[in-house]
């Protein structure tokens, strides 16, 4: 039977016109998932998809790189604050999930808070002060406090599922690798636990405290520690693959692209290490130490230093494109879209910059300091600072 111009009419534009449609509707829908760059480089907002779950990792990804996939503006207004009872100091960088952000202060309070108006959504009591970020994983948060022990908690009401103790004090944020979560504690242990049940898998010894971010890539996590020494851990097994050595302690985490490694060391020095071969690409060396975690792209390295400069050197050969002078010593990272880095300092002040040149795009004078990082969420940049203001800004 012929078909009537109408019905070729409707075939050929309506048809198609439907589908492209649902196919909007579905990227839409990707592009305000909560989350961030996937565990095999696929780009969203905050944290990372492991195994198709939702996770938040306050370096934005298991290889701590700090590249958040937002724009970070060139300017900002204030939108909100969030201030804690009696001035309790913030020392941690703040993480969002689904609306929320997750932070706990130095005295006993862990907070979340509605990321649209700064109004508290819950509070946990039962910690002792924190110094490490959160991490969320499957609708749970997970946070250590400064006895050494980790909470479970229940990411929509702050219920406590499962707690893990350590012999000593938490510093720092766990990362996930598959249903794992992994711990530094500085009782000089890596832990790994049953994300679910907090279960203790396996462990790993070092000689000394273990006070920064496991990083994870590949197969393996790296962990530089307090005892001279890059260890680089099998995650299957819990053994190790090779340990480096680095001739000074370090104050920050571990940076991964591939297969080289980037830190700073309490030594005076910035490293690349290849660590599959166990040995230094280059060495950058600095005036003071460098406490100051390292953001990457793929041409650049960026951090703070006890020498109160912001450097940015060459990712490949080491060699510094440029550094310029801030009022007093960074301790928190930065973060960096590949234009523009953002950067909190101890001198309280919020900086801008563009990554290219340096040149200081703009910058706030906060209430305290600053000893965590900024994140870029959903076209929000928050920070906190240790007079116990946690500050909102958008364009």
């Amino acid at each position: 039977m012929k078909k009537s111009k109408a019905t070729t009419f409707f075939c050929f534009f309506f048809f198609p016109m439907f589908f492209l449609a649902i196919f909007c509707f579905l990227y839409i829908q990707g592009k305000n998932r909560i989350t961030g760059v996937d565990i095999q480089g696929e780009s969203r907002i905050q944290g990372v998809d492991i195994q198709g779950v939702d996770t938040v990792l306050y370096r934005v990804n298991p290889q701590a790189t700090g590249e958040t996939t937002e724009e970070i503006p060139a300017s900002l207004q204030l939108q909100w604050e969030f201030k804690t009872k009696e001035n309790a100091p913030f020392e941690v960088t703040p993480v969002v999930w689904d609306n929320t952000v997750y932070l706990g202060d130095g005295d006993k309070t862990f907070y979340a808070v509605s990321l649209e108006t700064g109004q508290i959504v819950w509070t946990f009591d039962k910690g002792n002060g924190y110094r490490g970020a959160a991490t969320v994983f499957d609708g749970l948060v997970y946070v250590g406090d400064i006895y050494g022990r980790l909470f479970a908690l229940d990411a929509k009401t702050g219920e406590k599922k499962w707690e893990f103790e350590t012999e000593a004090e938490i510093d720092n944020a766990p990362n996930i690798w598959k249903n794992l979560l992994l711990l530094t504690s500085q009782d000089r242990f890596l832990y790994a636990l049953d994300a679910k049940t907090g279960e203790k898998v396996w462990e790993y010894e070092t000689n000394d405290q273990l006070r920064c971010f496991p990083t994870i890539a590949e197969n393996v996590c790296f962990l530089a520690g307090c005892d001279g020494f890059l260890h680089v851990v099998d995650l299957e097994t819990g053994k190790s693959v090779r340990t480096i050595d680095i001739k000074a302690q370090t104050g920050s985490n571990a940076v991964v692209r591939g297969n080289t490694v980037y830190f700073g060391t309490m030594g005076n020095e910035f490293l690349a290490v290849d660590w599959k071969q166990g040995k230094r690409l280059w060495t950058f060396p600095n005036k003071q130490a460098i406490e100051s975690s390292a953001a990457i792209t793929n041409n650049d390295v960026i951090f703070g230093s006890n020498d109160r400069r912001l450097h940015v050197l060459n990712l490949e050969t080491g060699e510094e494109k440029w550094n310029v002078p801030l009022k007093n010593i960074v301790r928190g990272a930065p973060i960096t879209d590949g234009k523009h880095l953002a950067i909190g300092g101890m001198d309280g002040n919020l900086y801008i910059f563009e990554l290219a040149t340096g040149q200081e795009l703009w910058k706030y004078e906060s209430d305290g300091r600053i000893i965590g990082s900024p994140v870029m969420t959903q076209n929000k940049l928050l920070f906190a600072t240790d007079r116990g203001t946690l500050y909102c800004f958008m364009p």
